[in-house]
Formats: C-alpha cells, structure tokens, sequence
C-alpha cells in the first residue's frame, strides 16, 4: 500500500490537472540535465544531514536509482521535477521535501483551503478573484481537485503540489454547496510577472516572507473583557522579548485564549521561551533523537513573571509543528484546555540546505532535512499523530459559509464569559497578502 501511495504522488506531479494547464513542452536535453544534477545534490544532502542514518529503512540508493530512471523517462521538465520530491516521499517525514527553483512570477487560486475533521473545504475567498467571480463561496465542501480527491492523510501533499512544486495556470473544483447542491468551478489563476532577480544571500529571507504573507492574520490580541484576553498568533516567528509580550499583555487577565490555528509552526526558540511564560518552575519538554547526541530540551519558568492564570489553546488541521507542540506540552503539564480539530502531525526539527546550479546562470534551489525527532515527556512524538484536543469542535459547513467561529466562542464561553460564534468569527477577520491588489 505504502508503494502504490508513492507511485500516486509521482503520477500527481507528472499528470494532476492537466486537463486546466494543457499540454506541456517537450523536456530538452539541458532541462533532463538539470533535473538529474538536482536529483544527485538532494540525495548527497540527505544522505550527509539526515538525523536517521538507517533512514528509517528505505535503501535510499534504490530509491534514488528509481528516481533517476524517472527522470530519464519523463516526457517534460515538470515530470522530470516530480522525481525529485517522489525520491523523498519514501521516508514518509513532514519535514524532509524538495523547495524547487523560484519562479518569476506570483501566483494564487484565491482560495483557501483546509480539512476540518475528514472533510476538505473552502474555508476563504479572495475578494474581487477569479474563484469569487465564478461563484465559490467558503464552506464549499471540496469533492475533487482536478483529478483528486482531498484527504486528510496526503492532503499536505495536495497543497505542496498545487503551491510549490506546480503551480497552475487555473483549476477545475467539484464541490457540495452548504444548502447540499453540486457545483463545478473552473477558474483561473491569479498570476503577476516579476522583474526581481534573486541572489543567493536573499532566497532563504523570500521563503520566510512568502511564508509570512500566507498567514491567515496579524498576530494581534483582542480584549474580550477585563477578565479575558484573545491572543491570535500565526507563526513562532518571534524572539525572546516578543514571546514574553504576548504573556506580559495577559498577566492583568484571569485567562488568555491562545489561537494557534492556521500556525505552521517556526522557531523552536520561541516554543520554549512561549511555554516557559506559563510556569514558575523550569521542567523538562523532552528529548531530540538525532545523529549525535542532543541536550534534553527545557522550559525555563519565570518564576513571579509567569502568567498563572487559566489557558485555552485552539488548534486545527493546519497548527503544525512548534504549534502542536505548545498545546501538548501545556496539555501533557495540565496547563491549558485544547479545543477545536486534531493537528497536523507534522512535528519534526529541520533545517534548511540551500542548493545551485550553474555559473552564468545560477538556478537556486533547495531541500528541507530533517535533523531531530522530538518525543515529548509522555515517551511519544507527534508526528503523523498529531494533538486530539480535549474538547473536539468542528465548524460546519454553514458556520464557514456564515463567518462563525464555534471554537473560540466555546474558548470564550469556558472562560468564563459570553460572545456570540457570529461575533467570534468577526474578531480576527482574514488577510489577504497585497500582492494582486
């Protein structure tokens, strides 16, 4: 089964959509070169940084001898491409993938998705888009992506595919409407030309802006009353002294509501400064397994400084990584309350290699690695299990179609005071980056 989910991928990158993008061109033979010197690079990276050298069993020689064959046989550049992130797939890890070249231009659907529960659905639409033009409406439940079916054990696959590794001219979506009708949508894609030219000492810092953009909000708060306050925090993309805000704004609160849903994780820095805030006393967090020995990883409690009051974190299918990992340890340490969907399970430690190629024209281009596997104190790791909340709550299809936000009207509700799910959905309303304005 694992097999023919491998080979389900690669035929994704080779063949999904096809049917909007059209008929593709002919690979070249310097474009076949590419390909296979990418292939090589990636193997030799993976092979000298991963954090398991048994690589979790898979005969990473075979696998990459498969690849290369692939390459060999495809019958354009992006097939050729999809052999590279098809290689990586057999190690099943969240954090190991292929980040390829940049391209010149922005790109975006103007939708949002996300699974809620084992369904996929519109979850936002940009306003004034292709995708609002033609009718799509959020709580449209998604049935099938080009040829695919949203499922929420290869759903980061879907995402990777569509966002990264082939972005496409315009999509074909089959959808249930919330009143129960089927619709189809084809559309195009938003898409603008750019003139900027990336160097090698700025292509990290543009994937931590693109990533940065897609956030959903602000991080901001919100005062519900004198007694409860809403944090809304996208990303670990803070330091030390912007971890400690966040607790320090709290503390005059007998409890904060900590929204990390839509959060794919960051720097672990702020994951132990951030847990720390909420314990007078250091405690172990857990251990990293990695290629060499790593030191057990704690939180230092601020003692008088600590917020001590009560907490609630909200997660959902796109809280991923340091994300997933906050909420379980508070929840491990009975700290907090954990409401709404269950986690990504994507909660490993990597780092980022940056590749190139050529001289008079460099193509830059890179691989995600994993270097630790985190196991928390209860002796488990989250990944591919993700965090099951204490309290499972999952907006309907018409709560996503009418703005409402049952989850953190029941956060609200538990701490001790009253807002409507109508008036909750209106606290942290969504943000598109202004790239196609």
């Amino acid at each position: 089964m694992k097999a023919a989910l491998c080979l389900t991928l690669f035929s994704i990158c080779c063949f999904a959509l096809a049917d909007c993008r059209g008929q593709e061109k002919p690979i070249s033979s310097e474009q076949r070169s590419i390909a296979h010197q990418m292939l090589l690079d990636v193997k030799s990276e993976l092979k000298g940084a991963y954090y398991d050298p048994t690589f979790k069993g898979v005969d990473l020689d075979a696998r990459f001898h498969e690849a290369e064959q692939l390459v060999a046989s495809a019958k354009s550049f992006n097939q050729a491409m999809g052999a590279i992130p098809w290689a990586l797939d057999a190690l099943n890890d969240s954090h190991t993938f292929f980040i390829p070249p940049p391209r010149d231009f922005k790109h975006s659907y103007g939708f949002r998705m996300e699974m809620v529960g084992e369904d996929c659905f519109i979850t936002a639409v940009r306003p004034g888009s292709p995708a609002e033009k033609s009718g799509l409406q959020a709580g449209d439940k998604l049935l099938r992506v080009g040829n695919m079916t949203p499922n929420r054990r290869e759903y980061s696959k879907l995402a990777y595919l569509l966002n990264a590794l082939r972005p496409l001219p315009g999509i074909h979506l089959e959808v249930t409407k919330p009143s129960g009708e089927n619709k189809i949508y084809e559309f195009a894609a938003m898409i603008r030309q750019e003139t900027h030219l990336m160097g090698p000492t700025d292509f990290n810092k543009e994937l931590w802006d693109a990533q940065s953009k897609a956030a959903l909000y602000d991080r901001t708060s919100k005062r519900i009353s004198d007694k409860v306050l809403v944090w809304k925090i996208p990303a670990f993309n803070t330091n030390e002294k912007g971890a400690d805000s966040i607790v320090n704004e709290a503390k005059p609160y007998k409890s904060v509501i900590i929204d990390l849903r839509g959060n794919g994780g960051g720097s672990v820095d702020m994951l132990k400064r951030l847990v720390g805030d909420f314990f007078d006393h250091d405690f172990k967090i857990g251990e990293l397994k990695a290629r060499k020995p790593e030191p057990v990883l704690v939180a230092q409690g601020r003692g008088d400084g600590a917020f001590m009051g009560k907490v609630f974190v909200l997660i959902d299918s796109n809280s991923a990584s340091a994300s997933e990992l906050f909420a379980r340890i508070l929840q491990i340490e009975k700290r907090a309350t954990i409401l709404g969907d269950v986690s990504a399970g994507a909660v490993m430690e990597a780092q980022f290699h940056p590749l190139h190629l050529g001289l008079d024209r460099v193509i830059f281009y890179g691989v995600s690695i994993t270097r630790a596997d985190i196991t928390l104190t209860d002796g488990n790791s989250l990944e591919h299990t993700g965090v099951k909340p204490d309290q499972l709550i999952l907006p309907t299809a018409q709560d996503l179609a009418l703005g409402r936000d049952p989850v953190l009207s029941r956060a609200v509700e538990l701490a001790g005071e009253k807002i409507s799910p109508e008036e909750a959905g209106k606290l942290f309303p969504v943000r598109w980056p202004p790239d196609f304005k």
